[in-house]
């Protein structure tokens, strides 16, 4: 497996508290850092899995199986080799006019899909 490194930038938020970056952690996020730069609310990660796709997915999960209360805006991609999943990814995001944290944990591993098509 690779480690794959990408951003999740959110919005609905200005910035975390330490009881978020508790959730986050517990939720199973302890290979991302939630920060604020320039104003942009994000987690950095550096997940481990077969394939970017299943590193996002996974992670987007785990966000939203920690209960904080942001909307996920975009995905950033570390390696420019991930820029078409990634891209895939924001579009569906925009599609649906932002995730929110019901709709983050229902998403399916392994693939891009929207949670609507079961």
């Amino acid at each position: 497996m690779k480690i794959h490194g990408f951003e999740i930038v959110f919005d609905g938020i200005e910035e975390w508290s330490d009881d978020d970056a508790e959730w986050l952690y517990e939720a199973g996020c302890d290979d991302g850092t939630p920060g604020v730069s320039n104003g942009i609310v994000k987690i950095a990660f550096g997940r481990e899995a077969e394939s970017f796709v299943e590193a996002v997915s996974s992670a987007m999960r785990d966000v939203g199986k920690s209960g904080v209360k942001a909307r996920i805006a975009r995905i950033v991609p570390d390696d420019p080799a991930d820029r078409a999943d990634a891209d895939e990814f924001n579009r569906l995001i925009a599609a649906l006019g932002r995730f929110q944290r019901a709709d983050v944990h229902s998403w399916p591993v392994g693939r891009v899909a929207s949670p609507v098509e079961s």
